[in-house]
């Protein structure tokens, strides 16, 4: 069960990582 949701808990943060320029792009054109 541990490493499941630590694995789940990697995907999340990769799907993060991939996620966060275009929201800072947003935030910083004032579309956010």
């Amino acid at each position: 069960m541990m490493h499941v949701l630590k694995r789940y808990q990697a995907q999340t943060a990769a799907e993060l990582d991939a996620l966060t320029p275009a929201i800072l792009e947003r935030a910083f054109r004032g579309e956010l």
